[in-house]
């Protein structure tokens, strides 16, 4: 039996380049992400179709439009803001949302393709700011988180930093 040694005919810089990007991660396509977060969330979601469900009706809305997806901490992959008000329960009243507003969620896309929540807060509505990698978030809030009064706008910025944070009333 003959074995040969495969052996490579070009130049070392060409050799030294391929290997480089063979072990270069490839970018997630928004298909892939979209089907990947879908799949997370819903198991995120259970809770606020359970309010919906007690409150005699369902979650309803379209989960694509209550999802923005956009690389907050400056890591590359997309991370995911979902927006409540547009996942209301199919009653008039929506347990989850009230005077200080519906719930916001938002995850990190992490390098093993899972999800981890950085927030789940009531919020008004909220900002994205910054042209730099790292994001920073606009909340604007029920007055409680800043010592006011109810009605009064609390307006609270965070960077992300891919940590959890919440908000203290």
């Amino acid at each position: 039996m003959r074995v040969e040694a495969w052996r490579y005919r070009g130049s070392a810089k060409n050799l030294l380049l391929a290997a480089f990007l063979a072990f270069l991660p490839l970018p997630a396509s928004q298909a892939c992400f979209a089907e990947d977060f879908r799949d997370a969330l819903s198991k995120e979601l259970q809770p606020y179709r359970a309010d919906c469900k007690n409150a005699g009706g369902e979650l309803s809305g379209d989960v694509d439009k209550a999802i923005t997806r956009i690389d907050l901490d400056g890591d590359g992959r997309p991370d995911a803001i979902v927006d409540m008000t547009q996942l209301p329960c199919t009653t008039d009243y929506t347990p989850y949302c009230g005077t200080g507003g519906c719930p916001l969620l938002i995850f990190r896309s992490l390098a093993n393709g899972t999800y981890r929540r950085l927030f789940d807060g009531q919020v008004l509505s909220y900002e994205i700011e910054g042209k730099g990698k790292r994001k920073t978030i606009a909340f604007r809030l029920h007055g409680s988180f800043c010592g006011r009064k109810g009605p009064e706008l609390c307006i609270k910025r965070v960077t992300i930093t891919g940590r959890p944070f919440a908000f203290k009333q």
